[in-house]
């Protein structure tokens, strides 16, 4: 896949995370929505060259966007996505904390998504 299809992919991810049929499982929408800031992830590293095809990587090159762009607590938004990845597994948070992790995601994707000047 090449940038632009990542891009695509956070953004049909995004999309599906709000379908009346994955609305109803806040685990499966926990794991989409992890796919959004993954594939936007993927995106920006592989625009910049930098390795991501594991979480050890991605949560790298997070910190190395991040520092990049003068916004070192990026990985700590990233976070939040990978929290709502354990979620899938677990189902452990709360409606509030579920909320908050998605308008964290929703802010990490469009945060990406300007450094990438995607539209």
């Amino acid at each position: 896949m090449d940038t632009q299809d990542h891009i695509r992919e956070a953004r049909y991810f995004l999309a599906m995370a709000d379908h009346p049929v994955v609305v109803a499982n806040a685990q499966h929408r926990s794991e989409i929505l992890w796919g959004a800031a993954t594939q936007m992830v993927k995106a920006v590293a592989k625009d910049n060259n930098l390795p991501n095809d594991s979480h050890r990587e991605m949560f790298r090159a997070v910190r190395n966007i991040g520092n990049s762009i003068n916004y070192p607590t990026l990985v700590r938004e990233f976070g939040q996505a990978d929290k709502l990845h354990k979620n899938f597994y677990n189902g452990e948070m709360s409606p509030a904390e579920f909320s908050h992790a998605r308008r964290r995601v929703h802010e990490f994707v469009s945060i990406l998504q300007r450094i990438l000047n995607a539209p």
